[in-house]
């Protein structure tokens, strides 16, 4: 084969070219301490740079997002203490107030009130922009601070963590503070109502709607006693007594009170004649049914004023039999036919939010799950010097109290399980640094290795040159 000169001044151009651009890609590799400074240098090595870059970008977005929901964490559980310090205060008040007359009772359920502001304020605190327990309507306010309603959403604010690993990083106002009325057509004191309010539209004595709870006429907050066998139709012939009889009530020290009970009574006429009898007791028919399904009546008797149902003594006198009846109400020393309870569903304990009575100032499911609530029933109550109702708050605060707690706990694990991934995700980035750098020495650059190459490469270049200016000057008379 024959070499003619523009292949050979074609190689020694291309060899200078190489060792150029060798000498170029050292330099570059020495000016930014990476070996690899674009995807053709190494496209094997590149995508797992990418790779490891990429978890190294995560992991400091989840330094970030642990570092705010910290923040968010931590002003929630000052503030909870505060409540926990709002409650402890309400509570002395109602124990203190126990031993208060009625002209002081009055009084200090303006001191009440003030309390009452001062939840509603923590419950409305705000970090930044953020209105901390009003959840996804963060933007606004969680508590109407006329009504004390719920205006915020329920759900829970989510960050992510970790990979796979979400964390809530706010308690909204409904878990503690207050709720949300089930319509916009609900009365406006739906949340905080006034003493001894019973939304009912029907009168005392009246049935129920057949299917629906019970609607007896202001629910006692405290116990009451109810019969343990009840009736599908409280209107039906019989339900109440078949045989009639007499019924004797005592209350206390009050004088026993006779009351005479037809043969065929019904359920709802037993308890008509003992409202009318003046007996220191009031009697309500109650559907125990909490489900939906079949009726379940029963007569429910409570002391009046409230407080006293256990010392209620009943006495029957009747041919009805055992068990059965007006046997059924019997209820003394010897003979307990009924159930002393103190959260009876459906009269002062109410879940479901179409009874006609869940808004009632007396119900203790809302009373004892709602701070607001509590501190309101405790003000009314105050207000109307009702010592009964007052030692029933102390119960609600306390209950309360248990229930702050068990939020408090939530948000300390939370935060400790937040440190615990802070501490594993800086560990995570320090060994993917390692890997990168230590171990595949993809990115890192190897210094001295590249001076040295470096000037060998320029020493080539230079040689290349040198040859290639003897070449260029020849012609072929320097051959002849």
């Amino acid at each position: 084969m024959r070499i003619t000169n523009q292949m050979a001044y074609s190689g020694l151009l291309f060899d200078m070219q190489n060792s150029m651009e060798d000498i170029f890609n050292m330099q570059e590799q020495m000016g930014t301490g990476q070996k690899i400074n674009r995807p053709s240098d190494d496209p094997a090595a590149m995508v797992s740079i990418t790779g490891n870059k990429t978890q190294l970008a995560n992991i400091a977005q989840y330094k970030k997002n642990i570092d705010s929901t910290k923040i968010s964490l931590s002003a929630t559980n000052t503030v909870l203490t505060g409540l926990q310090q709002i409650l402890s205060s309400g509570s002395d008040m109602a124990i203190k107030a126990g031993d208060m007359s009625s002209q002081d009772r009055n009084t200090f359920a303006g001191t009440v009130n003030g309390i009452m502001q001062s939840a509603m304020s923590i419950a409305n605190t705000k970090v930044g922009d953020t209105y901390i327990f009003s959840g996804h309507n963060s933007d606004k306010p969680a508590i109407d601070t006329t009504t004390g309603e719920f205006l915020g959403t329920p759900d829970k604010v989510l960050t992510d963590i970790a990979p796979g690993i979400k964390m809530a990083i706010n308690v909204t106002a409904n878990e503690l503070f207050s709720f949300k009325k089930t319509s916009a057509a609900d009365p406006a004191t739906a949340v905080l109502p006034s003493y001894n309010q019973v939304f009912s539209a029907n009168p005392v004595g009246a049935f129920p709607t057949p299917g629906q709870p019970g609607t007896p006429y202001d629910a006692d907050p405290v116990s009451a006693l109810n019969t343990t066998a009840g009736a599908a139709d409280p209107n039906a012939a019989n339900s109440g007594s078949t045989n009639g009889g007499t019924l004797t009530i005592t209350e206390g020290t009050n004088a026993p009170v006779n009351v005479a009970i037809g043969a065929g009574d019904t359920l709802n006429q037993l308890r008509d004649k003992i409202n009318a009898s003046g007996a220191a007791v009031k009697a309500a028919v109650v559907n125990f049914d909490k489900t939906g399904g079949a009726p379940d009546y029963r007569l429910v008797l409570a002391s009046s004023p409230a407080g006293s149902s256990d010392k209620i003594s009943l006495d029957v006198v009747t041919a009805d039999a055992a068990g059965a009846g007006l046997n059924r109400l019997a209820y003394n020393a010897t003979t307990k036919n009924m159930t002393l309870g103190k959260d009876i569903t459906n009269y002062n304990y109410i879940t479901d939010p179409t009874n006609p009575n869940y808004y009632s100032f007396n119900n203790n499911y809302l009373n004892e799950n709602n701070v607001l609530r509590s501190i309101n029933f405790l003000k009314e109550s105050m207000a109307h010097n009702d010592g009964g109702r007052i030692g029933k708050a102390v119960n609600y605060i306390s209950n309360l109290t248990v229930k702050l707690r068990q939020v408090q706990i939530d948000v300390a694990a939370r935060t400790t399980q937040m440190t615990d991934q802070a501490t594993f995700n800086a560990s995570r980035d320090t060994d993917i640094t390692g890997y990168v750098s230590n171990k595949l020495m993809l990115q890192d650059t190897d210094y001295a290795k590249l001076a040295l190459q470096t000037t060998q490469k320029q020493a080539t270049l230079e040689s290349l040159r040198n040859l290639s200016s003897a070449f260029l000057k020849s012609s072929l008379f320097d051959f002849i």
